[in-house]
């Protein structure tokens, strides 16, 4: 059993909520905006759909962080923290897949890796959420359907380009529709 001093510090949610989500957050800009910078036209960057997915991944991002902000100090824990630990570490593997660290290496941009990092970091919000005492049946369903997404783009991701469009799509739906049952609490 851990002590209660650890599990329950306030000082995880600082260190969470002050350095780490920040210093994320702010490396998926800069990734983006150097992406978007590598291209060499406006169109080229309209036509790369890692450029649709990196977006989608910082605003997904700047969501949980928002979400985090909101829970009271004394919830947060060893549990939680580890939890955005390891969403922190997804979404950076995510964002390597789709090639943001070497942006002019069209080589390096593997959708399916960056799927398969996906797919646990709804599933592991869930768990957060458990860690943290919030439930709320309707993030259930939209975990669900954003891990089976992914799971789905694991698959056929990078190799049919109708699933990632349509993918995209829904992602950004399910995105919506999560930020908007937030914004109802």
């Amino acid at each position: 059993m851990v002590p209660n001093w650890l599990a329950k510090n306030p000082r995880w949610k600082l260190l969470m909520q002050s350095l780490y989500y920040p210093a994320v957050l702010g490396t998926c800009f800069v990734l983006l905006i150097n992406k978007l910078a590598s291209h060499t036209s406006v169109a080229a960057a309209f036509s790369d759909i890692t450029v649709y997915f990196g977006l989608l991944l910082t605003l997904y991002f700047t969501v949980s962080y928002l979400m985090n902000n909101e829970i009271a100090s004394e919830s947060y824990g060893l549990a939680a923290f580890a939890v955005d630990l390891l969403e922190i570490v997804l979404v950076f593997l995510a964002f390597t897949a789709l090639g943001y660290l070497e942006p002019q290496r069209l080589d390096k941009v593997n959708l399916r890796a960056s799927y398969m990092c996906l797919a646990p970091v709804p599933v592991l919000q869930q768990v957060w959420n458990r860690c943290v005492g919030s439930s709320d049946r309707r993030l259930l369903w939209l975990s669900g359907s954003a891990s089976i997404l992914a799971a789905g783009g694991a698959v056929l991701g990078g190799r049919w380009l109708p699933y990632d469009v349509g993918a995209l799509v829904l992602f950004y739906s399910l995105l919506a529709w999560y930020f908007w049952v937030l914004v109802q609490d």
